[in-house]
C-alpha cells in the first residue's frame, strides 16, 4: 500500500497506527469492532481537528483515549488536546493502558456510548 497521491501526513499516520495497534488498543477494540457493542459503530485511529483519536463513536460524539507511556509527562498537552476536542462537542474518556489490561470487561461496559455520562471523566 504505497503513498496515495494527495493523502495528508495525518491520514498516513492514522493508517500506520491502525496497522500497529498496541496491546491495550487491540484488547479494547475487541468489543466495538464489527458493531459488537449493541450494534454501535466505533472507528479507530481517526484524524479529527489536527489530532488522531484512538476510538470514536460519531453518532454520540464520544471519544476514548488510551493513555500509555507516550502520554507520560504530557499532561498539559493532553489537557489542551482534550479541551479542543470538547470544544468541538465531543465527550472524551481517558483510560490508562493498565486499566484496559487489568479490567477490560469493566472498561468495555463503561464505554457504551448510550450510557456515557454528560461529563467526561477518567476511569
Amino acid at each position: 500500500m504505497g503513498d496515495r497521491e494527495g493523502e495528508s501526513e495525518m491520514v498516513r499516520r492514522a493508517r500506520r497506527l491502525r496497522r500497529e495497534m498496541t496491546v491495550p488498543e487491540r484488547r479494547l477494540w475487541r468489543a466495538p469492532r464489527a458493531r459488537r457493542v449493541r450494534g454501535e459503530k466505533f472507528r479507530r485511529q481517526v484524524p479529527i481537528g489536527g489530532y488522531i483519536v484512538d476510538f470514536i463513536h460519531f453518532e454520540s460524539r464520544v471519544m476514548i483515549e488510551l493513555d500509555g507511556r507516550s502520554h507520560d509527562g504530557r499532561f498539559e498537552h493532553d489537557a489542551v488536546r482534550q479541551s479542543r476536542l470538547e470544544d468541538q462537542g465531543f465527550r472524551v474518556f481517558r483510560i490508562a493502558n493498565d486499566d484496559v489490561l487489568n479490567q477490560s470487561c469493566r472498561i468495555r461496559r463503561r464505554c457504551n456510548p448510550r450510557r456515557a455520562p454528560a461529563e467526561p471523566r477518567r476511569f
